[in-house]
C-alpha cells in the first residue's frame, strides 16, 4: 500500500488537484456567428482565480487544426500558476479496435507498432518541455479491449516523460455492455463478448473487473470517471442517481486496495447531448458532490465541462461550464467560487489522510414522491433513497474515538487516518434541507473544524454542527485534551 500522501506524477505538490475539463476555447465562426477565442490571458486568469491547477486540453489538439492553441495554451499556465495536460491526437491510433478510420491496434504488425511508437515519441518532444506541462490528457471513455494499447502507449510515454500524468477518463458503471467493451462513441461494433461485463451481472460487479483489469493492463497513474448523477426521472425534479455514491464506493476500494488514487468528475450544468434528463444542478447539487467526493476520501476533483466546448455551439438547450460560450462567467463559477475554497482548505490534510470507513447517520431527506409513486417510474431502481449498499444506512456507528452520532438529516461521515490521527470528514447529504448534526466521543477532545473554508476550535467530549447548509461538508481534527 502506498504511503500517504499519494504521489501523483506531474501534479504540484501542496495543492488539491482541481482539474479543467474542458479548456478555454480557441475561436470558431459557425452558421455566421463568430465566437471569440478563450485561449486569452484573460479566461486562463478566471479558472486560476476560480482555484482551478490543472487544466486538460480539448479542442487545441496536437495533430489537429487548432494545434498551435496547444503551445499558447502551455504559455498561458505558466503565466497563471496551472498546470496543464496535453491533449494528442495520436491516441486514436492506439485505442482504435478498427472501427473507425484507423487499423485496430492489436492487429498492428511489430513494424508498425515501432513506427507508431517512433511518430509518438517524436510528438512528446514537441511539447514536454514547456514549465507548465503536467503530463498528458490521453484519451476519454475507452473501453477494456483497448486497454493494452493504452498499455503500449503510456510505457513509450513514460520512457520520455517518467515524471509526469499519463491521463486517462474512464465510463461510469450505469454503461451499457457494448461500450465498457469497445469504448464511447464506437460505431459499427458487435454486441459485447465479455461475460464480465454483461448488466446481468449488476454495475458494482462489473465496473470492480472493469477496474481490475485496468489495473493490471494499464498500471494507471490515477483512476478518473465521469458521471453525471442529478438527473430528472418519471418527471421528478429531485432524483439522484445511485451511481454518485456507487463510484464513490467503489473507487475507495481501489484505492484501498491498489493504492491508486481516484478523481471523480463534477457536473458543471446539464441538458447536454441531448440529454434531456440531465438537469442542471443548483447550488446545493455542486455542493454535495465535491463533498461527497471528500468524504469518500477522493485526491482531487475535476469539473465537466469547465468552459463550454466548440463541440456544443449548435446546441442551444445546453447550460454548463463555468465560463460559456462568449468567454463570460455563468452562474455555475459563482457557485464554485463559494464552493471551492473549502477544499483548497482541506486539501493538504485529505491528501494526507486514508479513508477507513464510512459512517452513514440519520434519515435521508430528499424531496422523493412516495415509494408506491417511485415504483411506477423507469429505471426508478437508480434512484438514491438514502441506503447506501456498503453501509445499510445505520444511523450510530463508531470508529477510533467516536462513539455516537445523531442527526436531524441524513450525514455521510468519512473516517481517516492521518499519521495516526483520526480525522472525520461530515457533509449534509441533502440538497434541499439545513442539518444539525451530533458527535459523542470517549473522551475530551480539542476540535478543529474546517466549514466554509475557515477554522474554528472547539473542546469537548461531544460536538455540535448546526445548520449546516445542504450538500455542505465540515472537517474535523481530534487532539486528546484529558482523560476518558
Amino acid at each position: 500500500m502506498n504511503q500517504y500522501p499519494l504521489n501523483i506524477p506531474g501534479i504540484a505538490k501542496g495543492k488539491f488537484p482541481i482539474g479543467a475539463y474542458c479548456s478555454p476555447q480557441p475561436k470558431k465562426e459557425l452558421n455566421g456567428t463568430e465566437y471569440p477565442s478563450k485561449v486569452t490571458y484573460e479566461h486562463y486568469k478566471m479558472l486560476a482565480d476560480l482555484g482551478v491547477t490543472v487544466v486538460y486540453g480539448h479542442a487545441e489538439a496536437i495533430g489537429g487544426a487548432n494545434e498551435k492553441y496547444a503551445f499558447e495554451a502551455l504559455k498561458l499556465c505558466e503565466e497563471v500558476g496551472m498546470q496543464y495536460l496535453v491533449r494528442d491526437l495520436i491516441a486514436e491510433e492506439y485505442v482504435s479496435l478498427g472501427h473507425r478510420e484507423y487499423k485496430d491496434w492489436r492487429k498492428l504488425t511489430e513494424g508498425e507498432r515501432t513506427e507508431l511508437d517512433e511518430r509518438f515519441r517524436q510528438r512528446i518532444r514537441k511539447y514536454k518541455g514547456y514549465k507548465a506541462f503536467a503530463g498528458i490528457s490521453f484519451f476519454d471513455e475507452p473501453g477494456t479491449d483497448s486497454f493494452e494499447g493504452i498499455a503500449a502507449a503510456k510505457r513509450v510515454f513514460k520512457s520520455e516523460c517518467p515524471d509526469k500524468l499519463f491521463y486517462v477518463n474512464l465510463m461510469p458503471n450505469n454503461t451499457g455492455a457494448k461500450q465498457l467493451q469497445y469504448g464511447a462513441c464506437q460505431i459499427g461494433v458487435p454486441n459485447s463478448t465479455d461475460e464480465n461485463l454483461k448488466e446481468e451481472r449488476g454495475n458494482g460487479a462489473r465496473y470492480v473487473y472493469l477496474l481490475q483489469k485496468y489495473k493490471e493492463i494499464v498500471q494507471p497513474d490515477l483512476i478518473s470517471y465521469d458521471s453525471y448523477p442529478y438527473v430528472s426521472l418519471g418527471g421528478v425534479e429531485s432524483v439522484i442517481h445511485i451511481a454518485l455514491y456507487e463510484l464513490l464506493q467503489i473507487c475507495a476500494w481501489a484505492e484501498r486496495e491498489y493504492g491508486i488514487p481516484y478523481w471523480p468528475f463534477m457536473q458543471v450544468g446539464g441538458m447536454w447531448e441531448g440529454s434531456l434528463d440531465t438537469r442542471i444542478p443548483d447550488y446545493a447539487e455542486m455542493n454535495l458532490y465535491v463533498n461527497a467526493a471528500l468524504a469518500y476520501g477522493a485526491k482531487g476533483i475535476q469539473l465537466f465541462p469547465t468552459c463550454f466546448p466548440n463541440d456544443w455551439l449548435e446546441d442551444q438547450i445546453a447550460d454548463a461550464g463555468v465560463i460559456d460560450r462568449y468567454g463570460k462567467k455563468t452562474k455555475f463559477y459563482y457557485y464554485l467560487k463559494t464552493i471551492l475554497p473549502q477544499v483548497q482548505a482541506c486539501g493538504d490534510i485529505l491528501q494526507e489522510s486514508k479513508l477507513e470507513k464510512l459512517i452513514v447517520s440519520g434519515a435521508y431527506c430528499g424531496l422523493l414522491p412516495s415509494e408506491e409513486e417511485l415504483k411506477k417510474i423507469p429505471w426508478n431502481e437508480t434512484i438514491y433513497r438514502g441506503k447506501l449498499s456498503e453501509c445499510k444506512n445505520i444511523e450510530a456507528k463508531e470508529w477510533k474515538e467516536l462513539r455516537k452520532t445523531e442527526a436531524t438529516s441524513q450525514f455521510l461521515i468519512g473516517c481517516f487516518d492521518r499519521a495516526g490521527e483520526s480525522v472525520f470528514y461530515a457533509v449534509n447529504n441533502s440538497v434541499i434541507t439545513a442539518a444539525n448534526l451530533k458527535l459523542e466521543f470517549d473522551g475530551e477532545y480539542e476540535f478543529t473544524l474546517i466549514h466554509r473554508g475557515k477554522k474554528e476550535v472547539r473542546t469537548g467530549k461531544e460536538l455540535y454542527l448546526q445548520r449546516i447548509s445542504a450538500g455542505e461538508g465540515v472537517l474535523i481534527l481530534l487532539k486528546k485534551t484529558g482523560g476518558k
